[in-house]
C-alpha cells in the first residue's frame, strides 16, 4: 500500500451513539496491490482497547476493495453526555508476495462527539388554487440545538402528487398545491446544526375555496328574419362546476343594435334580427353556482342571409266602358320593388267573365270589357327578382259607365211593436240594380205615418214606429245613381208584441174584528192593457202575520186581521194578461181602531102565577161584560102580551103576568159599554102556574025518536075550559027523565050507530043551559039535532029528549 496515498479521515459520532466505520475509509481509496491487510485502531484513553484484524487479498493481482467487501466495522461506545473529542489511531501493513516485504502505515482519526439538533414537526395552511412560501423561520418554528449551534432547514420534499415544490435558493420553498386540490399534505425536511441532521415533517393544510363554473360560448345559426327561440338548458349545457354546485343562468342581455332580445321570465329566451339583417351577433350571458362564483360567457348568432322576395304594388287604371287599355310592365310594375336587387314583371293574368285579356309582343297587355260592361275589373299580376322570387299582386281596372238608372229592388223589412229599425243604404238598395255599376245612394226616407223616421250620419234611417203601434207603413225613398233619381218604396211591417199590462195598488179600510172581502173584479178594477188583452188575477198573497188570508177558489178573498188587531196590512196580487205579461200591485188595508161592543148574557128567574116580580139592574148585568171596560143597562122591554113591565125609578124592573097567565115570558135586554156600544140579550121568567076550577061548556044533543044516542067525554066536555089547561073529566050524567042512561065501560052510553037513510056528516049537541063554573057534577037538559049532507042536500031532525 502506498503510504502517500493514504488520506486522513475524520469523522464524527452523535453523543450516545456509536460510530462505524469502513476500511475503505481507512486507506483512503489507496494503492490496491496487497494480499493481505492488517488493521490496528488505538482509541488511545478512551477504552484502552486495541482493535486489529488481517484482509487477504486474493492472489490474482490488484483489486479495488469495494466497501461492501470490507464487512469488519468498529464500534466504539461513547460514554453517555460525552462532548468532546478524540484520537484513533489505524495501522496498516502491506507485504509484497513476491519478496515479502512489508510496510506498515499508521494514520490517527480524530473523533469529535456533538449533540444532534432537536426538531418537531410544523404545520402551515394555504388556500386552494394558492402558493404559499415557507421560510426557514416557520420550517426551524419548532427546532432546537443543544449546543446553540445555528440551525437550517433544507431538502423539503413531499411524495404526494397534489403539489409541486419550488427550492427558491435562499433557504424558502414556494409550495404550489394542484388547481383545485384541497386537503392535507405532508411534507419531510432535515435540520443541520452544521454537523448533524434530524428529520422532521411539515403538515400542509390547503383549504377548500369555492371555484367559479366555467362555461363555454354557445353558437346558433338562423336565417335572415327568422327568430331564435334558446333555453337555460342549452346555455348550460356546456357548463360545469369542479365543485359540483348547481349551476344556474343568472343573466342573459345584448347590448346591441341588430335586432330585439326577449327573456320570456320562463326560463326561454328570443332573439328577432332586424328586418333583412344578415351577419354576426353576440350576446352575453352569465353562469352562477349559487356560491358566489360566476362566469360570463357569448351567444354566438349567425343570421344566413335569406333571399327576400319582391314587395309586389298593386296599380290601378281607369278606362271607358266599350274602350280598351293598353298597359305596360313599367306601369305594372310601378309600385313593386326588390330589396336585394331589381324586379321584373312575370306574368299578367285575368280569370273574369268581363272582359278579354290580351298578351301583346312588347311585353304589354291589351284589356277589352264586354260589351256595356262597366265596374271594377282586377288582373292577376306576378312579379320575379333577380333570385327567382315572385310575388303576387292585381292591377285593377275602373271600367266608367255611360249613366243608366238605377233599378230599385223590392224590399220589406220588420220590427217588433214599440221596438226601432235602422236599415242602411246597403238594406235600403238591396235588390237594387244599375247597368253601369254606379254606387248607389238613398235618401229622402218617408213614411206614411205612425212613425218617425230619423237619417243617421253613416247614412242609415232609424224608424221608430209609434208607441204600442203594429201593422203595416208604407216607405217611401229615393234611389239615385250619381246622376239620375228614382223613386222606391219597401214595406215596413210592425209585429205585434205583448204589452205589459198595467195595475194600481188597491186600498181598502176595515173596522178591528171585521173581514174584509174583495173580488178580482175589484182588484182588476185600476188595471189596464193596452193591447186589450183579457186581464186576470193570478195570484193573491199575503206573508205577513196579522190576520189570516182565504182565497175562496171563486175570484173572492177574504182577509180577516187577527182579534183586536189595528193598523196596516199588505198583501200582493198579480195581474196578467194571458200572454204571458205581468205585473205586481198591492193590496192596503186599513184597520180601523173600533171599540168592541160589550158581550151581553142572559139572564132567567121565576116566580107564581097572578104574582109579580122585581129584577135589578145589576141582576140583569150578572153575565154581561166589555172586554175594553165597564157595562151598564141601557134598556129593559116586554113586547108581549102575557103582562106589563113596569120601569122603576131606581133602574130596577116589575114584570107582573096577566090573570091565570103562567109560563115563559121574555124581556128584551140592551146592554151599554163606556164607548156607547151596546149589546142585546134577554132575560126569562118563568111563570109558574097556580091552579084554577075549569069551567063547564054549554051543550045540546039530539036524537029521533026511538033512537038512543051515546055521548063521549069529548063531547060532554065540548066547551069547557081550564085555566092551566088541566085535562078534564065528565062523569055522573043523569037526566030529568024520558029517558034512560048507561054508563058505558069507556065511561058512555052503549054504542049504537044511528042507522038512516042519508049519511050522517056531523052531529052537534046543543044545550040551552049555561052551566055555573064548578066542580059539581051538572045536571043537563040535553037536545040531540043532527044535520046530514048528501048531495048538496042537507036536513036537521031533531028530537026532543027532555022537557
Amino acid at each position: 500500500m502506498n503510504q502517500d496515498g493514504i488520506e486522513h479521515t475524520r469523522t464524527t459520532v452523535n453523543e450516545d451513539g456509536e460510530i462505524v466505520y469502513g476500511f475503505e475509509d481507512l486507506y483512503g481509496g489507496g494503492d490496491a496491490d496487497y494480499s493481505d491487510f492488517n488493521f490496528t485502531i488505538d482509541v488511545g484513553e478512551v477504552n484502552s482497547q486495541i482493535y486489529s484484524g488481517e484482509i487477504t487479498v486474493g492472489e490474482s493481482g490488484s483489486v479495488v476493495l469495494p466497501t461492501t467487501a470490507i464487512s469488519q466495522t468498529i464500534e466504539l461506545e461513547i460514554p453517555q453526555g460525552l462532548v468532546d473529542s478524540f484520537d484513533i489511531e489505524v495501522s496498516a501493513t502491506a507485504t509484497e508476495l513476491s519478496n515479502d516485504d512489508s510496510e506498515t502505515v499508521s494514520q490517527t482519526i480524530t473523533i469529535d462527539i456533538e449533540h444532534a439538533p432537536e426538531a418537531e414537526a410544523v404545520a402551515a395552511t394555504v388556500d386552494e388554487d394558492g402558493s404559499i412560501i415557507i421560510t426557514q423561520e416557520q420550517l426551524l418554528a419548532n427546532a432546537s440545538d443543544l449546543d446553540g449551534d445555528a440551525l437550517t432547514a433544507s431538502n423539503l420534499a413531499t411524495e404526494d402528487d397534489n403539489i409541486s415544490v419550488t427550492d427558491n435558493g435562499d433557504g424558502t420553498f414556494t409550495l404550489t398545491p394542484n388547481a383545485d386540490f384541497n386537503g392535507e399534505i405532508e411534507f419531510t425536511f432535515d435540520v443541520s446544526d452544521g454537523d448533524q441532521l434530524v428529520s422532521t415533517n411539515l403538515n400542509l393544510t390547503v383549504n377548500p375555496v369555492n371555484d367559479d363554473p366555467t362555461a363555454e360560448d354557445v353558437s346558433y345559426t338562423i336565417n335572415e328574419d327568422g327568430t331564435l327561440t334558446f333555453t337555460d338548458e342549452q346555455l348550460l349545457a356546456g357548463a360545469d362546476d369542479i365543485d359540483g354546485d348547481a349551476l344556474s343562468v343568472s343573466d342573459v342581455s345584448y347590448t346591441g343594435a341588430d335586432g330585439v332580445f326577449t327573456d320570456n321570465g320562463d326560463g326561454t329566451y328570443e332573439f328577432a334580427p332586424n328586418a333583412n339583417f344578415n351577419g354576426e351577433v353576440s350576446l352575453d350571458f352569465t353562469v352562477t353556482d349559487g356560491q358566489g362564483g360566476t362566469v360570463d360567457a357569448n351567444i354566438d348568432v349567425t343570421v344566413l342571409d335569406v333571399n327576400d322576395p319582391p314587395v309586389a304594388g298593386s296599380t290601378s287604371y281607369q278606362m271607358n266602358e266599350d274602350g280598351t287599355i293598353d298597359i305596360s310592365p313599367e306601369q305594372l310594375l310601378a309600385n313593386s320593388s326588390d330589396v336585394d336587387g331589381t324586379v321584373s314583371l312575370d306574368s299578367v293574368s285575368y280569370t273574369g267573365t268581363d272582359g278579354i285579356l290580351t298578351q301583346n309582343e312588347d311585353g304589354s297587355v291589351t284589356f277589352a270589357p264586354n260589351e256595356n260592361f262597366n265596374g271594377d275589373v282586377t288582373l292577376d299580376v306576378v312579379v320575379i327578382d333577380d333570385d327567382g322570387a315572385t310575388a303576387s299582386t292585381t292591377a285593377g281596372i275602373e271600367v266608367i259607365a255611360v249613366n243608366d238608372a238605377p233599378v230599385a229592388g223590392q224590399n220589406a223589412y220588420t220590427v217588433n211593436e214599440d221596438g226601432s229599425i235602422t236599415i242602411s243604404q246597403e238594406q235600403l238598395l238591396a235588390g237594387s240594380t244599375d247597368v253601369e255599376g254606379d254606387a248607389l245612394t238613398a235618401s229622402n226616407l218617408t213614411v206614411d205615418g205612425n212613425a218617425n223616421v230619423t237619417q243617421n250620419e253613416d247614412g242609415s234611417f232609424t224608424i221608430t214606429p209609434d208607441a204600442n203601434f203594429n201593422g203595416d207603413i208604407d216607405m217611401h225613398f229615393d234611389i239615385t245613381d250619381g246622376t239620375d233619381t228614382i223613386q222606391a218604396t219597401a214595406d215596413l211591417t210592425v209585429n205585434p208584441v205583448n204589452d205589459l199590462p198595467t195595475a194600481e195598488d188597491v186600498s181598502y179600510t176595515i173596522n178591528e174584528d171585521g173581514t174584509l172581502t174583495f173580488t178580482d173584479e175589484q182588484l182588476l178594477a185600476g188595471a189596464d192593457d193596452i193591447d186589450g188583452d183579457a186581464l186576470s188575477v193570478s195570484d193573491v198573497s199575503y206573508t205577513g202575520a196579522d190576520g189570516v188570508f182565504t182565497d175562496n177558489g171563486d175570484g173572492t178573498y177574504e182577509f180577516a186581521p187577527n182579534a183586536n188587531f189595528n193598523g196596516e196590512v199588505s198583501l200582493d196580487f198579480t195581474v196578467s194578461d194571458g200572454q204571458g205579461g205581468s205585473v205586481d200591485a198591492n193590496i192596503d188595508v186599513t184597520v180601523l181602531d173600533v171599540n168592541d161592543p160589550p158581550v151581553a148574557g142572559s139572564t132567567s128567574y121565576q116566580m107564581n102565577e097572578d104574582g109579580t116580580i122585581d129584577i135589578s139592574p145589576e141582576q140583569l148585568l150578572a153575565n154581561s161584560s166589555d172586554v175594553d171596560g165597564t157595562v151598564s143597562l141601557d134598556s129593559v122591554s116586554y113586547t108581549g102580551t102575557d103582562g106589563i113591565l113596569t120601569q122603576n125609578e131606581d133602574g130596577s124592573v116589575t114584570f107582573a103576568p096577566n090573570e091565570n097567565f103562567n109560563g115563559d115570558v121574555t124581556l128584551d135586554v140592551v146592554v151599554i159599554d163606556d164607548d156607547g156600544a151596546t149589546a142585546n140579550t134577554t132575560a126569562g121568567i118563568d111563570v109558574i102556574a097556580v091552579n084554577d076550577a075549569p069551567v063547564a061548556g054549554q051543550n045540546a044533543y039530539t036524537v029521533n025518536e026511538d033512537g038512543s044516542i051515546t055521548i063521549s067525554q069529548e063531547q060532554l066536555l065540548a066547551g069547557s075550559s081550564d085555566v092551566e089547561g088541566d085535562a078534564l073529566t065528565a062523569s055522573n050524567l043523569t037526566v030529568d027523565g024520558n029517558a034512560e042512561v048507561t054508563q058505558n065501560e069507556d065511561a058512555h052510553s052503549p054504542s049504537r050507530r044511528m042507522q038512516t037513510s042519508t049519511a050522517i056528516s056531523t052531529c052537534t049537541l046543543i044545550s040551552p043551559m049555561v052551566p055555573t063554573p064548578s066542580k059539581r057534577p051538572q045536571t043537563l037538559r040535553l037536545t040531540l039535532s043532527t044535520t046530514c049532507q048528501r048531495q048538496r042536500m042537507s036536513a036537521t031532525p031533531s028530537m026532543k029528549m027532555a022537557r
